[in-house]
């Protein structure tokens, strides 16, 4: 699901289709925490799931030269995978100071 999802996004980013880059970009997110064992398969994840393919097959036959009408159901199904996701203070902290490419050079 996650290599699916991932394709959708790149190749709709390519084709400049925002609009479905954007959506499937949330749901994504929460299969590749499934594929990391981070976030379990739920009953939940599995209805809305489904009902993000449905809004998909809407936002693909909506396109319309260059725009797409996106349906109610776009915000509503982002706001709950986004819901799911933990929040970045849950996230590991970066090292202080940053990464630094050995031989990078800084100029100012």
């Amino acid at each position: 699901v996650f290599r699916a999802l991932h394709t959708i996004k790149g190749s709709s980013a390519m084709a400049g289709v925002d609009p479905i880059s954007n959506f499937v970009h949330e749901i994504e997110t929460a299969f590749e925490l499934v594929r990391d064992e981070e976030l379990q398969v739920s009953r939940d994840l599995i209805n809305q799931t489904l009902a993000a393919k449905d809004v998909l097959k809407v936002l693909a036959h909506s396109l319309d030269g260059d725009s797409i009408v996106e349906p109610p159901e776009v915000a509503e199904i982002v706001s709950w995978f986004r819901g799911i996701l933990p929040s970045p203070s849950d996230s590991e902290e970066p090292p202080e100071g940053g990464l630094v490419a050995e031989g990078a050079t800084t100029y100012r």
